[in-house]
């Protein structure tokens, strides 16, 4: 196959911020398996704040997707793929 029809329509910044979210969702999930088992008493220690301030970033980073994509719309799909 070509290059050309390789590759997506997605521009580089879709890219950049998808593999970004990645990143993150596997820095989220290592600190939620290094964390203390939480109960009631339990203080917020640096674990589970590190563990909470990834989940906002990653929100703040999947928002900003979503804006992207519904400025710059799909992409057309790659010829001879099925619409599904």
């Amino acid at each position: 196959m070509a290059k050309a029809e390789i590759e997506s329509g997605y521009t580089g910044t879709a890219k950049t911020l998808h593999w970004l979210i990645v990143a993150l969702l596997v820095a989220q999930f290592i600190a939620a398996w290094t964390m203390p088992h939480i109960g009631r008493n339990t203080k917020p220690d640096t674990v589970i704040n590190l563990h909470l301030s990834i989940g906002v970033v990653i929100i703040f980073f999947a928002v900003i997707r979503l804006g992207w994509r519904t400025i710059r719309g799909e992409p057309e799909p790659a010829a001879g793929l099925l619409p599904w």
